[in-house]
């Protein structure tokens, strides 16, 4: 029964370090993305 319940854990384990790892990329994707903004605006000609 506890070997049952420990399966389930490593499961749910398993899922949430590919959950996180999907965030992680996200979020490394997202921060290029806000530096490249950041690039262009300080590089935009003031008008």
């Amino acid at each position: 029964m506890v070997l049952v319940y420990l399966r389930r854990i490593d499961a749910k384990i398993d899922r949430l370090t590919e959950d996180m790892q999907d965030l992680k990329d996200r979020v490394t994707s997202l921060e290029g993305q806000v530096a490249g903004l950041r690039s262009d605006l300080v590089s935009a000609p003031i008008a």
